[in-house]
């Protein structure tokens, strides 16, 4: 029995081995399954955040080409076949030689623009631009976090931007002063008289004196000041706690034309040069260029009827009575505005091309509606007398003094970063009936726009 008990012993210490192996095992299986299945879960949790984080990359990277979209000016010629090539060396201007690529330059294949990687927080992006279809384009983001990545996309059109420059009586690229009796006037409602610059220097408008200004004013740069002393009229209150309510900073900047005087250049057939003799007085010219380097002075009365067109370099002076039956436009240039002048010294009295008479010289130019002064690159001063100017009134530098009072039937623009000014006793009307009607010799630069019911996610590992 002894011996019995003794196997049976055995036995059971061998079965219970054999469990301990068989329990140890299994708990060496569950715990892998443990550590895998933890692994595993941490792997999704992982790819769960770089997928949100790559999604993130991606809209913040279309946020960001749509912001770009918005600072860029396509030229007004540009077509859907053209689009892509127009926008190219504009988005080069501004990323290449930036931090945001990092050394890498913006890239075009013929039909493609593309931007390169830019890095952000927790990932980074880049974009393309190509043509979808029925003369839409399209904008392609994708975003990365690791090895995951995600995009967006948006279909692109152009547009006509709806905020430019002819929205407003007068505005500027550079700082703009009114003093002394100056005065800007709506002639239907007080807005038609709103006044902006879009400079950047420390002070953008400066009001004084016992001017009056009908509409608000406002600047683009919200560090810049507009200043207000001595006792003048703004939105049509003299009280500087209601004027206040109408001096608006950080706002968005109108878009200004784009000047292209060639439509006025080819009707001006005949020729003033150094041979002519503007000291005559009471003489009358039709459809005249002055020729570059003339600089002439017209000290006696004169007429000048249809198109006066201007080429550079040139200084031209009236320093008597001045009577323009139609417009003045000037060549495009560059040269410094020391030596691009148009004066009007004496006693201005202008109208419409609309008022020319019915004569074969004069059936294009009538129907050039519209514009008064087309000058990009020239100073234009009016230091005498004006009466009715019928159109927009636009050069790169802009100064009314003297005793003048007259309505401009348009608007009067700063197409540069130059001071303009309105002091002595000058009272301009603004008539802007026919709204912000595009003038011959001005077009407007387009812009890129998105068609918001187009946004499409697409997913990418």
């Amino acid at each position: 029995m002894s011996s019995n008990r003794r196997h049976s012993q055995r036995r059971e210490k061998g079965v219970a081995y054999v469990l301990a192996l068989i329990l140890l095992a299994l708990f060496a299986t569950l715990a892998v399954g443990f550590v895998a299945s933890g692994d595993m879960n941490a792997r999704i949790s992982r790819n769960g955040i770089s997928a949100q984080e790559a999604q993130h990359a991606a809209e913040s990277g279309l946020a960001f080409a749509l912001r770009q979209f918005k600072l860029t000016q396509l030229p007004s010629t540009t077509t859907p076949a053209t689009l892509t090539s127009n926008l190219y060396p504009l988005l080069s201007a501004q990323f290449n030689g930036t931090a945001n690529l990092g050394g890498s330059a913006v890239t075009f294949d013929g039909t493609t623009v593309r931007v390169p990687s830019v890095a952000i927080d927790g990932g980074s992006f880049e974009f393309a631009v190509g043509p979808h279809q029925d003369g839409l384009y399209y904008v392609d983001v994708t975003g990365h976090a690791g090895s995951v990545k995600r995009s967006v996309s948006m279909q692109l059109t152009m547009t006509t931007p709806t905020n430019s420059a002819f929205d407003y009586g007068l505005a500027s690229k550079g700082s703009i002063s009114i003093s002394g009796n100056g005065e800007i006037r709506g002639k239907n409602n007080l807005t038609e008289a709103s006044v902006i610059s879009t400079t950047n220097n420390p002070v953008a408008i400066s009001v004084g004196g016992s001017s009056v200004i009908d509409g608000d004013l406002s600047c683009v740069g919200s560090q810049t000041a507009i200043t207000i002393s001595g006792s003048p009229t703004v939105a049509g209150t003299s009280d500087f706690t209601q004027m206040a309510d109408h001096v608006h900073f950080g706002v968005d900047a109108p878009i200004f034309p784009e000047v292209d005087t060639s439509v006025f250049r080819a009707l001006a057939t005949g020729v003033i040069d150094k041979t002519t003799d503007t000291s005559r007085r009471d003489a009358v010219y039709s459809n005249v260029v002055i020729k570059a380097g003339t600089n002439p002075t017209f000290s006696s009365d004169v007429t000048l009827n249809g198109v006066v067109y201007v080429e550079a370099p040139n200084i031209v002076t009236f320093t008597s009575k001045v009577t323009i039956n139609g417009l003045v436009a000037t060549v495009k240039t560059a040269l410094p505005l020391t030596a691009c002048k148009l004066s009007f010294a004496g006693q201005v009295e202008a109208a419409g091309v609309e008022s020319l008479p019915d004569l074969p010289q004069y059936t294009q130019v009538k129907q050039l509606t519209g514009t008064f002064i087309a000058a990009e690159g020239f100073d234009v001063s009016f230091a005498g007398q004006f009466t009715t100017i019928n159109g927009t009134i636009a050069a790169s530098k802009l100064t009314f003094s003297g005793q003048a009072s007259g309505t401009v039937r348009g608007s009067v623009i700063g197409l540069a970063n130059n001071s303009s000014s309105i002091s002595g006793t000058v009272d301009i009307i603004i008539d802007r009936s026919n709204g912000a009607t595009i003038p011959p010799g001005f077009h407007m630069p387009l812009r890129v726009s998105v068609l918001p019911l187009t946004y499409a996610e697409a997913v990418g590992i």
